[in-house]
Order: C-alpha cells, then sequence, then structure tokens
C-alpha cells in the first residue's frame, strides 16, 4: 500500500462516491476503483458498501480512515520537520549581558528580528560577558553580546579541547 491510496481511500471518504473523488483528483474513476479493490484484498476486508448512489463506509472502512488520516498526518509532520525553511526558524537562544539588554537600539532590533522573523523563538538569556561565553563554548548558547574586555585564558583549555574534536 502507497500513501497516495491513502489519500484516494480519504478522498472517497470524504465525497462520498468513487466518481467524485476521481474528478476531485483528477484521476479516472476505474483506477480509483482498482485502487481501492487492491487495498481491500490486501487488508483482507471490505472498506466500502457500494449503493447506486455511492459508497458508504464499512465498519471496519471506518476504523481504517482514522489510521489512514494518522498516518497522513504524521507523514506531512516528518516532512516539514526535516525539510529546510526558506526563513529562520526554530530556537534560538542568545546571552547578553543586562546593560545591552535595556538599551532601545536593542530593544528595536530584537522587535525587528521577530517582526521579519516570527517562526524563531527568541529567548535571550542574561548574564555576564565571561558567563555567556562559556555557555556559547559549551553551546548552552547559540550566541552571544558580549560588553568590555574580559580575559579569555580561563576557556583556552576548552577552546582547545573542542577544536582537537573537530579536526
Amino acid at each position: 500500500m502507497e500513501l497516495s491510496d491513502l489519500k484516494i481511500f480519504l478522498a472517497i471518504m470524504q465525497e462520498g462516491s468513487i466518481t467524485r473523488a476521481a474528478k476531485k483528483m483528477d484521476y479516472v474513476q476505474s483506477n480509483l476503483t482498482l485502487r481501492v479493490r487492491k487495498m481491500e484484498m490486501e487488508m483482507g476486508v471490505q472498506l466500502f458498501h457500494r449503493t447506486p448512489k455511492g459508497v458508504l463506509p464499512t465498519e471496519k472502512g471506518l476504523v481504517f480512515s482514522q489510521y489512514a488520516a494518522d498516518i497522513l498526518s504524521k507523514y506531512e509532520e516528518a516532512v516539514t520537520a526535516i525539510q529546510e525553511s526558506e526563513h529562520p526558524s526554530g530556537p534560538l537562544a542568545i546571552g547578553v549581558v543586562e546593560t545591552v539588554a535595556s538599551t532601545p537600539p536593542f530593544i528595536r532590533a530584537l522587535s525587528n528580528f521577530q517582526t521579519r522573523y516570527p517562526e524563531v523563538a527568541l529567548s535571550l538569556v542574561t548574564g555576564t560577558s565571561p558567563l555567556n561565553y562559556e555557555k556559547v563554548l559549551n553551546r548552552e548558547l547559540d550566541g552571544a553580546f558580549f560588553s568590555g574586555e574580559f580575559d579569555l585564558a580561563p576557556f583556552q583549555k576548552s577552546m582547545d579541547i573542542h577544536n582537537k574534536m573537530h579536526l
């Protein structure tokens, strides 16, 4: 069974007619009929009662419709999860010192960023420049804004280990 079979099945359920589902999906009616019969043979159950006015789902067809909808939903969710977005999206953790975080230019820049990229879940973490630097090295933050000068010597060992791991 293929995903297209599930789409066909659900279209027939929605339309209540193989003919109307075929028109909606731009298929020939005989193709849909064959696909439904193939599904029924594979599963060993009848999915639809055929009537002169269309089709009605059997009890097993109703049960299967929930699974078919769930499978297609999970498939779409999986595709969305692995596709690259055209725009930045997802979580973004940025470290910032409080003196920078409270300035109007920084607040405006954040506001503009969130307006431009609403799919980014931005979180700001306040801390000192050395603390934020350490969090970036430990991959607890995606980036950070620093202010002033601070001694990088305590972090040199971490940077050396990190660089050796990525050679």
